[in-house]
């Protein structure tokens, strides 16, 4: 069964990456309340199946924060297993949600949390 390990909620996006192929990296520290021990996970999305949409939202969010690099780039309002779409192993649907950038879901192949 596929789940997310850490709880997104108020977390701060810190970095964000798309490319070269079909891959994006979201940075997240976690919210301190929830993780006080300061956590900082990567959430590595790979084989991006909507890879079109979620590059165009990843260019949106790093243009944003071009002007100002040393500040958090978005709160994560949300990210969990889509819910109207059941995810499996090699097809998987994730729902994210940042502050001021709205919704995305992304279909992807694979999906890992690394704690850096």
């Amino acid at each position: 069964m596929i789940a997310l390990e850490y709880d997104y909620h108020d977390a701060s996006l810190v970095s964000l990456s798309c490319g070269p192929r079909r891959e994006a990296t979201f940075v997240f520290d976690l919210y301190s309340i929830f993780y006080p021990d300061k956590r900082t996970i990567s959430l590595r999305f790979g084989g991006i199946l909507n890879n079109d949409s979620v590059a165009k939202y990843v260019a949106n969010v790093t243009a944003d924060a071009a002007d100002d690099p040393d500040a958090c780039l978005a709160r994560c309002n949300d990210i969990q297993l889509d819910a109207k779409k059941p995810s499996k192993d090699g097809d998987i649907y994730v729902f994210l949600e940042l502050d001021h950038f709205g919704p995305l879901r992304i279909h992807c192949q694979h999906l890992s949390e690394l704690k850096t």
